[in-house]
């Protein structure tokens, strides 16, 4: 379940196309805004992360000026589709069911995804995927909504009471408060609750899941 993550585009619009543009031009760029590092929002509003670094110096290179535009996860290829914004970067895995709406450029990041649980839980003893289909079974189990975690719980471990949420930071939340026994998520998108005092006692298990 690796995490292909991918500029998205309308099928009007080519990033090669827009190499011609003049410097007045500007890129408007849809993200999350919640899913560090790749795309945060700071304390003053600022969307900040990785994927608005990148964006910026493609734009750079273009010619042109990023725009970047907040959007909640579940509307985002909406949005894109609607015309609210050009292009897409946020975290976004590339799979055929998107393909079959939206157009994707060469991939710049893959990581795994990881489920998250106390370090403390028989959890812990579950290494392969069956152990962890088994050792889920009618546990609460916390997953952003519209992301192919949420596929892959639905479809490989059907018996976990599947938790669905908007954003991240209210799945390590709830995780953090024990409403939620696990999570699965990008590898990267933990860093910032594992590095927390809330998440010292918490920790990956089971596989480490790409592909």
């Amino acid at each position: 379940m690796n995490k292909f993550l991918s500029i998205v585009s309308g099928a009007a619009l080519a990033l090669s196309a827009a190499a011609g543009a003049n410097a007045q031009d500007v890129l408007r760029v849809g993200t999350e805004g919640a899913y560090p590092p790749y795309n945060a929002t700071d304390a003053s509003g600022n969307l900040i992360g990785f994927e608005v670094d990148l964006g910026n110096e493609i734009c750079k290179r273009l010619g042109m000026t990023c725009e970047f535009i907040a959007q909640d996860w579940d509307g985002i290829i909406p949005a894109l589709l609607n015309g609210r914004y050009d292009v897409i970067m946020a975290g976004m895995s590339i799979t055929e069911e998107r393909r079959q709406q939206i157009a994707f450029t060469q991939s710049y990041v893959t990581t795994p995804a990881w489920f998250i649980g106390p370090k403390d839980s028989d959890l812990q003893q579950a290494e392969t995927i069956e152990q962890v289909r088994e050792a889920l079974d009618g546990k609460a189990v916390g997953v952003q909504v519209a992301t192919i975690h949420q596929n892959f719980l639905q479809d490989e471990v059907p018996g976990a009471d599947i938790r669905l949420y908007d954003l991240q930071d209210q799945i390590a939340l709830d995780l953090a408060a024990g409403r939620l026994d696990a999570a699965l998520a990008d590898s990267t998108a933990w860093a910032p609750f594992l590095n927390s005092p809330e998440g010292q006692d918490f920790e990956m298990f089971g596989p480490s899941l790409t592909g």
